[in-house]
């Protein structure tokens, strides 16, 4: 998992993809519209574009990408994300992002308070 995390601090928008490779692999059947954005990998590379293919192979790379979620290997299992990826600067726990938001939160608070005040 960590690795995952590592793909995600280093990526931008333009690494990811929207892509239904790893919904045929599962089989899960979604609407044609809502495919996932995932970062891009070699698994992905391979087979977007592909799917007629990917579909004819399903089950032996429905077994490569259970090993590799295993493994973490995250050059063939899926990591999901948005395409504001590239805004994420650090991974903090839970409590410290709760910190941090109220912090900033406070600190908004303060700001537009100050300037209501200044204003005539």
């Amino acid at each position: 998992m960590q690795s995952a995390k590592q793909r995600v601090l280093a990526a931008t928008g333009d690494d990811t993809i929207r892509t239904q490779v790893y919904d045929i692999v599962r089989q899960r059947a979604w609407p044609a519209p809502y495919t996932g954005r995932l970062l891009r990998n070699t698994f992905i590379e391979t087979w977007h574009g592909r799917e007629d293919a990917l579909r004819a192979a399903s089950a032996e790379r429905r077994r490569d990408v259970e090993d590799a979620d295993a493994a973490g290997d995250y050059d063939v299992a899926n990591v999901t994300v948005g395409e504001a990826v590239g805004l994420i600067a650090d991974l903090p726990g839970a409590g410290d992002l709760v910190l941090r938001i109220a912090e900033e939160a406070e600190a908004a608070i303060r700001r537009i308070s100050g300037m209501a005040a200044a204003a005539p």
